[in-house]
């Protein structure tokens, strides 16, 4: 315990990290969002090749996938934006 009393939490930077790669380590919040439309499974599939494309591009994964015609058939460009929060 007294090893966390001074513990101070930069969430601006924290924030960034989670923003590194193009965003993909949000990327389960998109998989969930498109599970109920999708199933697990196929949502699972699809995010899992949004993120490949994210790295391959250097985009980000909001604007990948909100480019996506199979994202967009389920979700538009603030739902995903939710998702990926």
């Amino acid at each position: 315990a007294d090893a966390l009393a001074g513990l101070e939490v930069d969430t601006a930077r924290m924030a960034a990290n989670l923003d590194a790669a193009g965003g993909v380590a949000r990327a389960e919040g998109l998989a969930a969002a498109l599970a109920p439309s999708l199933g697990r499974v196929d949502a699972g599939l699809l995010v899992e090749d949004l993120c490949r494309r994210t790295a391959a591009a250097g985009r980000p994964l909001a604007d990948v996938a909100a480019d996506d015609p199979r994202v967009r058939a389920h979700l538009d460009a603030a739902a995903v934006a939710a998702a990926l929060d």
